[in-house]
């Protein structure tokens, strides 16, 4: 399988993987920019404001702007595949950088210049330089499965239509069925006797009740 790259400047750095075992090969900053400000009028109203920026060696992003990045380069991808593009964990962590829309999806018949869009979740300027690694380029199979209407599904789940939160944050690995609950309806919290917790030392502990659409 062969990914084709080609440049589009004189400038652009074509992507490598930095590891024989590495998912993603890096994308580098090839001097131009498209930056997307915020803007407010009288306190009040908000519009975007858009700036291009080509032939720059730097390139600050302030906290809480967004902005187009160049990479100079298009690829041409293997039949059935696509190219996801992803924020790169040290950049998303240590400074708040991250790839707005990660993963960005690059289909298989996309052939224009790959561009990443960086936002700054951070709490300080970022400086990008010419060259830099701004995101890393992943390439993924894809599945095209044929789409058919019906009125109702095939099989049904254990788990069904919960969703958003439907299974809480708390860890339950060690609960049981013979847990016994004793609620408090003042205090939105029940008593929960759990004999794994009890095997620990732990006598009791609280836990936080919420209802499910219908229950009162």
């Amino acid at each position: 399988m062969k990914l084709q790259i080609k440049r589009l400047t004189e400038t652009a750095i074509i992507p490598q993987y930095q590891h024989s075992t590495d998912s993603g090969m890096d994308l580098h900053f090839d001097r131009s920019v498209v930056l997307y400000e915020c803007e407010y009028i009288d306190n009040s109203e908000s519009v975007t404001a858009k700036s291009s920026f080509t032939n720059i060696d730097t390139f600050t992003l302030i906290p809480g702007e967004r902005a187009l990045l160049s990479t100079g380069i298009t690829i041409q991808l293997p039949p059935n595949t696509e190219a996801q593009v992803r924020s790169r964990s040290g950049l998303a962590l240590n400074r708040g950088i991250q790839v707005l829309n990660s993963p960005g999806t690059i289909d298989e018949g996309y052939q224009g210049e790959i561009k990443v869009i960086l936002y700054n979740a951070g709490y300080e300027n970022f400086t990008f330089n010419y060259g830099d690694r701004i995101a890393q380029l992943v390439i993924m199979p894809v599945l095209r499965p044929t789409v058919e209407e019906v009125k109702e599904f095939s099989e049904v789940t254990d788990r069904g239509i919960g969703g958003f939160g439907s299974t809480g944050v708390e860890n339950k690995v060690g609960q049981t069925e013979d847990n016994n609950y004793t609620f408090n309806s003042k205090t939105n919290l029940a008593y929960l006797d759990d004999p794994i917790a009890k095997q620990n030392g732990i006598n009791s502990r609280f836990v936080t009740v919420t209802y499910g659409l219908g229950d009162k």
